[in-house]
Order: structure tokens, then sequence, then C-alpha cells
């Protein structure tokens, strides 16, 4: 059924990988399809949002030995260690930044990112999911069964503000150069890269 949607429409893949974080994980049927996936990706050079739970040396042997896009792939709320960021660039990665590590336990995460080379940055909402921190939320969106906060997309500018915060650049040059990186990874799926 992929397959065939991308016949239809080349996209993006994803959000795929590997999860050790969720209850009951079969990281050996993980793997399988996240590789079946890949090889996908790679056949028509479509770009892949991986998803890495507690599971980053697997990812990085799995992107070593196998297949994968030439226009690289994107690290969805990159957790890693700082470590990974230099084999895992090489290979092909932009580094996704959301705003819920703007949280005051996210110290770790925040680090992390200072290494990350800005021509490899992205920055998410990841709404619904990952909340900023309730002070830096523009945007309130509840839950409506349970009345609790939800994160709204339209929080990216606050995203933003957030990493041109923690990186030390201004807002509008850090857009900029995040543009150019989406629009390098995402060229063969959008338009956006005609000028």
């Amino acid at each position: 059924m992929l397959i065939e949607f991308l016949e239809r429409r080349p996209s993006a893949i994803g959000e795929i990988g590997l999860d050790k974080w969720i209850k009951d994980y079969d990281l050996p049927d993980q793997e399988k399809v996240f590789r079946r996936q890949l090889e996908i990706a790679a056949e028509r050079n479509l770009p892949v949002s991986i998803h890495c739970l507690q599971a980053w040396g697997k990812i990085l042997e799995l992107l070593n030995t196998g297949p994968r896009p030439r226009c690289g792939f994107v690290l969805h709320s990159f957790g890693g260690p700082k470590e990974m960021i230099e084999p895992l660039a090489r290979l092909g990665a932009y580094f996704s930044l959301p705003g819920y590590f703007a949280n005051d336990r996210k110290g770790k995460q925040r680090e992390t990112f200072l290494h990350v080379p800005l021509e490899r940055l992205l920055i998410e909402t990841d709404a619904p999911d990952q909340c900023l921190p309730a002070e830096r939320v523009k945007y309130e969106l509840s839950d409506a069964k349970t009345g609790k906060p939800i994160n709204h997309p339209a929080n990216l500018g606050a995203v933003y503000e957030f990493a041109a915060e923690l990186l030390e650049k201004p807002v509008v040059l850090l857009a900029r150069q995040v543009e150019d990186n989406f629009r390098r990874l995402f060229a063969e799926v959008t338009p956006l890269h005609r000028k």
C-alpha cells in the first residue's frame, strides 16, 4: 500500500524508526520494518523522518549498513547523545529541535543541540504532543476529552524563539538557515525548492 501511494504521490516517509521505550517492544520486528521502509525511501530518494527512543546505537548501525536515501533523513525530536551527531550527520542526518526541550528537565538535550551544525538543524512543534513550557505557549489548545493542554502547530514561532535563544542567533537568520535546510532535505517532494 505504501509503494502504491508513493507511485501516485512522492512523499517523505515516516515517522519510522526504533522504540525501546514502549511497553513490550519487539526490536527484531521493528528493525525488519525499519529496514524495509529505508529501502523503499532509498530506491526513490525520498526523505525519511526517523523516530528513535533508547536505540541510538542500533539506529546508527542500521543507517551505516543498510540503504538510506541520498537526500538525507531527519531525526525527529533528536534526543540522542552529542557523540552521535557527527557520525549521523555524515550519513545525511538533519536534527530536529522541538519546543519541548525548552522545559527545565531537558537540559541535557539542550546541551546536545549546541553541537548540531546549523546546516543540519530543523525545528518542529510535534503538535499535538511535546508541549512547550506553559510560559512560552502563545496558542493554547486543550484535549476535548481530558481538558489537558496539548500542543498547537501555531506555536512554531515560539519554538523558533526558544531555538534562537538557545543557539544565540537572531530569529530571522536562524529561520533562513532552517528554511534552506528544509528545502535541501525535502526538495524531491515539495515545490518549495523552486525560486
